[in-house]
């Protein structure tokens, strides 16, 4: 089936890179069919670089590999699986996207280690369903720096005799397999360091991650559900065994056992700990929320009230320095500490033991703003009642195959595609998304859900439905994705969940770009380089209760995606139902309003993205001001600038807090936070070099920054008085 191909279509127009924020394309990827899955390697050696189909299978035996060499490029799609893919020592900037091997038990990629170290590795996952993140196995030997893994599903470091993993950045682990989906072990005559995993949604394990050796440590909005649920395997869902230091940010996590289970976190052997925005519940074998054996120096700040926290076997000299507890009875802070005193000298001792010389999570490059090809331009509408309808042809595909794969073209819609099964993989495939414009004739939204799901109303058991949506530019209407709970869609039960959004456009819609109102929700799904351009909302959601119908948004990571011309808001989310660990990665956003509102959410993480001509009023925005939960806001080696918001983010109370690491703000006019009470700033290694003022701090801590008048050391707000340790 082909469509009426536009001239810029027909004269080759070039597709955008593919290759993220880190890597520039010099020549275009020589792209290889199916048909000649014989000669990978050959084809790889000949041209460095290849581009892959989606849903296609490569692989020619199970002996069969991929051996990487320097500068080299694999580029796949949704569902590509090739050969396992080896990276020997010596060979450095490589990128990987979009591809698995499903070898089992092995890994799907393999750092091997030998002659020379491994700089400047990029490794993009994908899904398809449970189970299908890519795993990455580092063996003994290997001198790996600057690594970037993202969107992956299990992580294997096999170092306790020699080698180290160096200024390394994991994002948004998604285990959902037999597990562990972390183990690492290292050594320490070569001791890896530098390292950060930014989101980790460990689902269901029975296995436990652990961390021996690994070096100092960030670990920011990580979080555990349901392990050991039957009881089999370790009680315990992270261990950290050995680390010098270690920073932990958003540790989350719950058992609908605990009888089964132990600690959400163990360390052990770890000098200093610092611990901020701590919301996670144990078991019951511990006694214990957290588990700290031998642990020197604790700095906790501002964790959910209730932890139960257990230390065994502390250091002589061991200091704990806990602030800003919430308390209940006076709907402010304290500052509490274990077995000494809380004075000046003893916080500054724990404060400093604790930091000491940790290294901030840093970026190679910043993302930069894309050039959106329109092809149909200002004048689309013209004519537009007169194009041929395209619906039924890829919908009977649709309903043959369940995925339909179109061809360069533009296809004029009279009536939205329908798509979600119970039993299947449903969606639509384009060849690109410059080259593939799927195009809404009327007020009506370009794809939509089908399936009226009811979902269970005794156990509010949701239906899983996996889709795909890639190589696509959803154009006009007025949603380019629209999933609800009205007749003919998903229905209050349907749950979108281990789906793949890559390489998409969405254009022009007059409402949202993606909708999600009155079903069950959105969980564990990738949105990879999927840019929205002159739509008032990018990302639209609403639902009641805690039940079917909330329309729960979980574990969504967004990667590499852009927002140009959004006039209100990108995350506009003002569902009942808490939503978490959210990441945004390598986003940019230009000329834009706010970069969310929401009602109620936990855990969401920015990780080095541009923020440029926000317009506010304001950019990081919870509506619900601490009266049903604690939220938390993380932003991470990210820049503002241009014109900048009237408040960049508006805790309101004690129990919402926003921590920003190694982030810039460089942009004109406005304010950090508001100027009003509870406001709640946390900042480390963090500056304004614009001109935008701090406003009126409650609480907070500022290290090693520089935010207005908090500009050397540490320094520690209370009450709106501050004081330099």
């Amino acid at each position: 089936m082909r469509a009426s191909v536009s001239p810029l279509v027909a004269l080759g127009l070039a597709a955008l890179c593919t290759c993220g924020a880190a890597h520039a394309e010099d020549t275009p990827p020589f792209r290889v069919p199916v048909a000649m899955k014989g000669q990978l390697q050959s084809l790889l050696n000949a041209h460095g670089s290849i581009e892959l189909e989606a849903q296609a299978d490569y692989r020619t035996g199970s002996s069969a590999k991929l051996v990487l060499a320097s500068g080299q490029r694999i580029v796949g799609g949704w569902n590509t699986r090739v050969p396992r893919i080896e990276i020997p020592g010596g060979v450095s900037r490589v990128f990987i996207a979009g591809v698995r091997s499903d070898d089992t038990p092995g890994p799907d990629v393999d750092l091997t280690g030998g002659a020379g170290d491994n700089d400047d590795i990029d490794i993009i996952g994908g899904s398809a369903g449970p189970g299908t993140q890519v795993r990455v196995r580092i063996r003994d030997g290997a001198h790996i720096h600057r690594l970037r893994l993202s969107e992956y599903g299990g992580l294997e470091v096999q170092q306790s005799s020699a080698g180290y993993v160096r200024d390394s950045t994991f994002t948004r682990l998604l285990g959902y397999w037999p597990s562990p989906y972390v183990q690492w072990s290292g050594n320490l005559r070569e001791p890896s360091s530098g390292n950060a995993f930014l989101g980790i949604s460990s689902v269901t394990p029975l296995e436990g991650s652990t961390w021996t050796n690994a070096g100092d440590l960030w670990l920011v909005a990580w979080d555990c559900e349901s392990w050991n649920l039957r009881g089999l395997a370790s009680p315990r869902c992270f261990t950290i065994d050995g680390s010098p230091r270690v920073v932990s940010v958003g540790l989350a996590g719950g058992t609908a056992y605990p009888q089964f289970g132990g600690a959400l976190a163990s360390w052990a052997n770890v000098p200093a700990l610092v611990s901020w925005f701590q919301h996670g519940a144990g078991g019951t074998l511990d006694d214990a929320d957290v588990l700290l054996r031998n642990v020197g120096a604790l700095l906790s700040v501002q964790p959910e009230s209730g932890i139960r926290e257990r230390h065994v076997e502390a250091p002589e000299g061991a200091t704990w320095v806990r602030l800003f507890q919430p308390s209940a009875a006076d709907r402010g802070d304290r500052i509490a500490s274990v077995d000494v005193p809380g004075t000046t000298a003893v916080l500054r001792s724990a404060i400093s033991a604790a930091l000491g010389q940790m290294t901030l999570p840093h970026a190679r490059t910043k993302p930069a703003r894309r050039v959106l090809v329109d092809i149909l331009g200002p004048a689309w509408r013209d004519g537009l009642s007169t194009r041929p309808d395209s619906s039924p042809r890829i919908q009977a595909e649709i309903d043959a195959s369940g995925v339909a794969k179109l061809p360069a073209g533009i296809y004029y819609l009279d009536r939205p595609l329908k798509i979600g099964a119970r039993s299947r993989v449903e969606g639509v495939v384009g060849e690109g998304r410059d080259s593939v414009y799927l195009v809404a004739k009327g007020a009506f939204p370009v794809i939509q859900g089908r399936g009226d799901f009811g979902g269970n109303p005794r156990t509010g058991e949701g239906v899983v439905l996996n889709l795909v949506i890639s190589g696509l530019t959803l154009y006009g209407g007025t949603y380019g994705l629209h999933l609800s709970a009205e007749p003919g869609n998903l229905g209050r039960g349907g749950v979108v969940a281990w789906s793949q959004f890559s390489e998409l456009k969405l254009m022009r819609q007059s409402v949202a770009g993606v909708n999600v109102s009155g079903i069950g929700g959105i969980d564990s799904n990738i949105w990879y380089r999927v840019d929205f351009f002159d739509v008032p909302i990018a990302f639209r959601g609403n639902g009641s209760g805690s039940s079917l119908g909330m329309s729960y948004a979980d574990k969504q990571h967004f990667l590499d995606c852009q927002y140009q011309n959004v006039s209100d808001t990108v995350w506009y989310w003002t569902t009942d139902r808490a939503s978490g660990g959210d990441v945004w990665t390598d986003n940019y956003y230009s000329n834009v309003g706010r970069l969310i509102q929401t009602r109620a959410a936990t855990n969401l993480l920015w990780n080095n993205s541009v923020m440029e001509d926000v317009a506010g009023p304001v950019a990081i925005d919870v509506t619900d001001y601490g009266t049903t939960a604690t939220y938390y806001f993380t932003m991470i080696d990210s820049v503002w600038r241009g014109r900048g918001p009237p408040v960049v983010t508006d805790t309101q109370s004690w129990q919402v807090g926003t921590l920003f690491v190694a982030t810039e703000f460089a942009q004109s006019g406005g304010t950090i936070v508001a100027d009003a009470p509870g406001q709640s700033l946390f900042a480390w290694g963090s500056r304004i070099t614009g001109s935008a003022g701090l406003g009126r701090v409650q609480n907070g801590m500022f290290i090693d920054s520089s935010m207005g008048p908090f500009d050397s050391g540490v320094q520690i707000v209370r009450r709106g008085q501050a004081t330099e340790q």
